[in-house]
């Protein structure tokens, strides 16, 4: 990937890919900040799980979720991730 034009563009292609796959998902405000809800018990909360979950609030059509978890956050800036 190195050294080519297009190396940066492919390389958040990639890593979009490989953190969805994960469960992660891009924040509204900033799309380089990933997240994934957790459960309390530290492991990763479903789809399902997520939908079940009713809204705390709406802002500009986005729904907000409070639930007994946590996130985790990815964080991306041209190559470099901080987790």
């Amino acid at each position: 990937l190195y050294g080519l034009k297009t190396s940066s563009k492919r390389f958040h292609e990639v890593l979009n890919d490989v953190l969805r796959e994960m469960g992660f998902f891009p924040c509204v405000a900033e799309p380089d900040i990933w997240m994934r809800a957790m459960n309390a018990d530290g492991t990763v909360m479903s789809t399902e799980d997520l939908e079940k979950e009713q809204p705390a609030y709406t802002y500009e059509g986005v729904n907000r979720e409070i639930f007994d978890g946590y996130y985790e956050y990815v964080a991306s800036y041209v190559d470099d991730l901080t987790i």
